[in-house]
C-alpha cells in the first residue's frame, strides 16, 4: 500500500492507531460500536463514525488498506468482519489484522498458568484458530495472503516494522500491546 492511501480501521478504540498515522495517509477513518471509546478518540483529521465492524457504512472499493488490531475477537462474526474489509478494500488493497491464536502453546500454557490471558477475556467471543482464521480469509475473497505467528510483547513491534518499513503504517514505541500470543494476517485484494 503507497503512503498516502485512504486507511480505515475496524474497532479504532480511543483512536490510539489513528493518531499514529496522521500525516502518513490521505485519509484515517475509524469505526467503533462504542460511545465511549469514540467520546476519547480525538485524532486530527480522521474521521470517527460509530458502526459495527461487521456492517461497514461505507461503499465498496473505498479504502486502499484496512486494519482489524484486536478487534476480530470482539465480534461474534470475525468472518463477516472480514468479508467487509474486503468489500470495502479497492483492488490491491491491504488489510491488516492482529488476534489472538486460541489454540497455541503459549495461550494454553498462560490460562493455565495466569489469571488473565486473552482466552479468559470475557469479551473475545470470536476467538479464531490459523486454521479458522486462513479459511476466513479465503472465503472472504482473498487470495494472497499470509497469517504468522505473532508475539506481541518485546518481539512484536520489531517484527511488524521490519514487515511494513515501506508502507504506510509508522509504528513507534508508544503503541501500547498487550503482552500475548497472537496470529498476524496479511493479505491484498
Amino acid at each position: 500500500m503507497k503512503e498516502g492511501e485512504k486507511v480505515l480501521e475496524i474497532g479504532c478504540s480511543k483512536g490510539y492507531l489513528l493518531r499514529e498515522l496522521e500525516g502518513q495517509t490521505r485519509t484515517s477513518v475509524g469505526v467503533d460500536i462504542s460511545l465511549t471509546a469514540l467520546g476519547s478518540a480525538k485524532s486530527n483529521g480522521a474521521l470517527i463514525v460509530r458502526a459495527d465492524g461487521e456492517t461497514l457504512p461505507f461503499a465498496s472499493d473505498s479504502f486502499g488498506g484496512v486494519l482489524a488490531i484486536h478487534t476480530l475477537e470482539h465480534l461474534p462474526s470475525p468472518l463477516l468482519a472480514i468479508q467487509e474489509a474486503y468489500r470495502a478494500l479497492r483492488d490491491g488493497g491491504l488489510f491488516l489484522g492482529i488476534t489472538p491464536n486460541r489454540t497455541s502453546w503459549f495461550s494454553k500454557i498462560a490460562a493455565r498458568k495466569m489469571k488473565y490471558t486473552s482466552l479468559k477475556n470475557p469479551y473475545h467471543i470470536g476467538l479464531m484458530d490459523r486454521d479458522t482464521l486462513d479459511h476466513y480469509v479465503l472465503e472472504a475473497g482473498f487470495r494472497i495472503h499470509r497469517i504468522l505467528p505473532f508475539h506481541n510483547g518485546l518481539l512484536g513491534l520489531p517484527k511488524l516494522q521490519k514487515y511494513f518499513r515501506r508502507t504506510f503504517l509508522p509504528l513507534s514505541r508508544r503503541i501500547l500491546i498487550p503482552n500475548a500470543h497472537h496470529q498476524l494476517v496479511i493479505a491484498l485484494k
